[in-house]
């Protein structure tokens, strides 16, 4: 989750205020009252849906493409990243009851199409950043890596490594080469590296790196960058990835396997024996 919400919290807006009712794992329901001929901008969310229920007068709604006027207890969805927007065209303030669900329910997730209130600059003029993320041992670190690396540096604003840990390097070919921070400090000071991340991998997977990946940069477009020797149908990180609203490419440093780290160090074994 990003933004830690608190029972009781209260938010003020111009158009009215919203009020924190309970919070519970991966989902927030709101009090949102909107004031006399206020409005909401209309907006999106790209990692959450919701619920509205009107508790109390008439709102006017949008939903994508439909326009609508709903009363007390009637309610309505709204997918993830579907536009949408609360009108109050009475003469009273009027409420909803917000149940938003999602991996992420920060209130900076959102982008403003239109607003009243002069707020969609926050959004519509600088374009989302978009990230690559790439994972491995890279121990030691070779051409393989590098033009994967590059080459995410070159399609993105910048490139998250997902470094594996010691005990993850010890369990695939019996001991490390470098330790992580070794590998930290050069995987750091390469040319389009904005940050390397450790994680847990005791299931064989970056599953649990791209959600920190996801945690500590909800507000980007996030992708996860596959060597040549990967596909969608041998890789566990798949459905991680649905869930974290992050993009999937393959191929990226070439389609063939350049290198490996474990023919680098078999080939370096064989010749000290």
């Amino acid at each position: 989750m990003g933004i830690q919400y608190k029972i009781n919290e209260v938010g003020e807006r111009p158009w009215g205020t919203w009020k924190c009712i309970a919070v519970g794992d991966n989902f927030i329901t709101k009090l949102i009252t909107v004031n006399p001929h206020a409005s909401l901008s209309l907006q999106m969310h790209d990692f959450r849906c919701e619920h509205w229920i009107v508790v109390s007068g008439t709102l006017t709604i949008t939903v994508g493409d439909i326009k609508k006027e709903y009363k007390f207890g009637q309610s309505v969805d709204i997918p993830v990243k579907t536009k949408h927007r609360l009108e109050n065209l009475t003469d009273n303030a009027v409420s909803v009851v917000e149940i938003q669900m999602g991996n992420i329910l920060d209130e900076n997730d959102i982008t403003r199409f239109e607003d009243i209130y002069d707020r969609t600059k926050d959004k519509m003029i600088t374009p989302k950043q978009k990230y690559y993320i790439v994972s491995g041992g890279f121990d030691p670190i070779h051409e393989g890596h590098i033009a994967m690396i590059q080459e995410s540096a070159n399609q993105s604003d910048g490139v998250i490594v997902l470094a594996n840990s010691d005990e993850w390097l010890c369990r695939k070919k019996g001991k490390n080469f470098y330790t992580f921070d070794t590998r930290h400090i050069i995987l750091s000071n390469l040319r389009g590296v904005i940050d390397v991340l450790s994680f847990d991998d005791s299931d064989n997977s970056a599953c649990d790196g791209i959600r920190k990946a996801r945690q500590k940069y909800p507000n980007v477009e996030l992708v996860f960058a596959n060597g040549g020797d990967r596909t969608k149908d041998n890789i566990p990180e798949m459905p991680t990835c649905k869930e974290c609203g992050v993009g999937i490419v393959f191929g990226v440093g070439g389609e063939n396997k350049a290198n490996s780290s474990s023919w680098i160090l078999n080939k370096w074994n064989n010749k000290v024996k």
